[in-house]
């Protein structure tokens, strides 16, 4: 039986890649420093704060056999602090959740992942080209994880694939919207969970070995509209 580490998993993206994979019959270790509600065969949660290495290092060291890890664990809702009020510990603390512990789950994944030809698959985000305002931790968090992911892949190639994701609106897939916010995607609608899952199970599958190192948008075409005032 395959198994993946899917770290933010009590999220609404990574719930639902948790969800997902065990439906295709995977183990799925889930890491998050809130409880998931999750009761299924084959999943176990493992509460970790992703700021404390020796933490990560712990459950890495108990797992018998990795082939996945999923990035997913990431802090949004940060007060947007103007520039000049934003002191160096609020930068610290968001880049150490949405950033830093991508790289040290990467760091101790590796050996683990060698053994089984495994991949990564880093959630980041369309804020890493676009922003809005006094959002400068994640929107440069995000950027920095698709550096890091071409980074990953040149380095461990041949034997571990690496590839990011970049999602754009996504909500529950019970939430109601507007036809104006529909319409603002070229899709027709707001994006889901299962956007991002099904992408996820698309990357760690054989069918898409020769895709490394690659950044893939799913935004509904939002990205692609030249919009003016």
């Amino acid at each position: 039986m395959k198994t993946a580490i899917v770290t933010g998993c009590a999220g609404l993206i990574g719930k639902k890649i948790v969800e997902d994979f065990l439906a295709k019959d995977w183990k799925v270790i889930g890491i998050d420093i809130q409880d998931c509600d999750l009761e299924k065969e084959n999943f176990e949660f493992k509460y970790c704060d992703l700021r404390e290495e020796d933490q990560i290092e712990d459950i890495f060291r108990q797992t018998p056999r990795l082939d996945l890890l999923v990035n997913c664990a990431a802090k949004t809702d940060q007060p947007r602090i103007p520039l000049e009020k934003l002191s160096l510990d609020e930068w610290n603390f968001g880049l150490s959740i949405n950033l830093t512990s991508y790289f040290l789950c990467a760091k101790h994944a590796c050996p683990l992942l060698k053994k089984t030809s495994g991949s990564i698959i880093n959630i980041s985000s369309t804020r890493a080209f676009m922003s809005e305002e006094n959002t400068f931790i994640y929107t440069s968090a995000k950027g920095a994880i698709q550096s890091l992911t071409h980074s990953l892949a040149v380095s461990l190639s041949p034997h571990i694939r690496v590839n990011s994701i970049s999602p754009g609106w996504i909500d529950d897939e019970s939430a109601e919207h507007t036809e104006e916010e529909k319409n603002f995607h070229l899709s027709g609608r707001v994006g889901k969970p299962s956007d991002i899952s099904s992408l996820c199970l698309y990357l760690a599958s054989d069918k898409s070995h020769f895709l490394n190192g690659e950044n893939i948008t799913v935004d509904g075409g939002v990205t692609k509209k030249m919009v003016y005032p």
